[in-house]
Parts: structure tokens; sequence; C-alpha cells
């Protein structure tokens, strides 16, 4: 389960849909675009620190290299649409050095784009997909402004991914801020400022986030014990294992487990 979700081809074509409900899920980033609908519930998308609070018909569009994180309090379904900038090549290249204010829209179920989206799992062909995805964005374009990138932010981005790639590569070994510093060359004050302004959240609690969001994946996937799957993921000890995973899913594993089966 990478974070920096380098799994995301960049074909011309390349695009997939996912489905899913009660999502939680850390701060990641990929080149993709993605669009996030809310079919149900509530789901707070925070994207580049901010949160959008989405209910049933609410619509976000994320850019690549945007960083984004899903949390569900009580009971959410979505779909993501997740395709390289090749397949809307002209919005893509119209809005290059550019990024929306905003990333919601409300169009609502009744919004002619809607029925578009919800359509591509049964309609196949990249016409389907380019037409829908094109009247997204021109949906966009009329309800939300856009604003320059400033060259800070690509710089920023460049050495993100670099952290993001340390942790999906060491998430279930060392994983520390020293360990991190000593592998990029930087100071760990340094780093320790930037990941926070980044992402939101600090470079120890990002690592939490991904171990246990990994913890979930084998529990509800594999018949692996909870004291293996503790291993697995970094954790030093069984006991601090089940004290992050309560405080972060507000469950033991073993009932988280249990709900999901």
């Amino acid at each position: 389960m990478p974070f920096y979700e380098a799994k995301h081809r960049l074909d011309a074509e390349y695009f997939e849909i996912e489905m899913g409900e009660d999502v939680i899920f850390p701060p990641h980033v990929h080149r993709c675009y993605e669009v996030v609908l809310c079919t149900d519930g509530e789901l707070d998308l925070t994207v580049d620190g901010t949160v959008n609070r989405m209910q049933r018909g609410d619509i976000v569009l994320i850019f690549p290299n945007q960083v984004h994180a899903f949390h569900t309090a009580q009971h959410s379904k979505h779909w993501l649409i997740i395709f390289s900038p090749d397949v809307i090549a002209a919005f893509d290249r119209h809005h290059t050095q550019q990024l929306p204010a905003e990333a919601k829209v409300s169009l609502g179920e009744s919004h002619p784009v809607y029925p578009l989206l919800l359509e591509l799992e049964r309609e196949g062909g990249i016409c389907a997909v380019k037409g829908a995805l094109y009247s997204l964005c021109a949906a966009f374009e009329r309800s939300v402004p856009f604003v320059p990138i400033r060259r800070e932010r690509r710089n920023n981005v460049s050495l993100l991914r670099e952290i993001l790639d340390f942790v999906q590569r060491n998430f279930t070994e060392d994983c520390s801020l020293s360990a991190l510093c000593a592998e990029i060359k930087y100071d760990m004050t340094y780093l320790s400022k930037f990941f926070k302004s980044q992402v939101g959240i600090s470079f120890s609690s990002y690592v939490s986030q991904v171990r246990i969001a990994h913890a979930c994946y084998l529990l509800l996937n594999t018949d692996k014990t909870v004291i293996q799957i503790s291993h697995e993921c970094g954790s030093v000890s069984l006991r601090t294992f089940n004290r992050n995973f309560s405080e972060q899913m507000g469950c033991t594993p073993s009932e988280y487990r249990t709900r999901g089966r």
C-alpha cells in the first residue's frame, strides 16, 4: 500500500475507477489527477491542508502532486476516478501553472456531469472517459477560480516526494526522522518543520498513520495474527501497536477485523 503512489501510471490513456466506503487514508500524493465523488454519508477530504467536508453529490478534483487524505468519522461511500494528465491533455496544458483555489464543487446528483461519471464503470472506451472528465473540468472552470503555482511549491513537491518515498520503503523497519535525515542529507529541525508545514502532521504521526493503514489492509485481507501484523508494520511491541491502533481507529485490531468481515 504505497503512500507516494507511484503505482499510478502516466500512460496516455491510463485511468482506473475505485469504489469504497468508510475510507480512512493517510496523506499521500501522486502524479495523476483524481476525482472523488461522495455518494453517501459524509467524507472529510483534506487537500493541501484544507478540509473539504463532502456530502452526497459533492465532487472534488485533485491535481497532480497535491497532498490529500481521507477521513470518515461515521459513514461514507465514495467513487475515485484516477487518471493520467494526458486523458485531459487540453485542460492540463491550460492549467499547467495553476491550481484551483477550491477543490470541491457541489454539483449535486441532478447535474448532467454526475450521471456521466457514474456511468464510466459500465461504459467502455477512452472516448466515454474523456467526454465525462472534460465535462467535469468545464464545470470546475465555471465554478472555481484558479491561482498561479508559486516556484516555491514546485521545489517543495520535489522534496516531499523524496520523503514519502523514504517512508514507503522503510515504514516496516527503522523509519525515524534521524534515519531519513541521514539518507537524504538534510538538517533534522528543517525537515521536521518542512514536513509539518506540507502535510499538516508531524513526521512520526504520519509514519504511525501509514503503519496503521497497512495494518488495516492486512487485518481484512490476510489471516495473519495481530502480533504478526504488528511486527510487519514496524511496531516495537504489541502493546504499542494496540495503543496506536486504538487511538487512530477507535477500536482494537481484533474488533476492526471482526467488523470488516
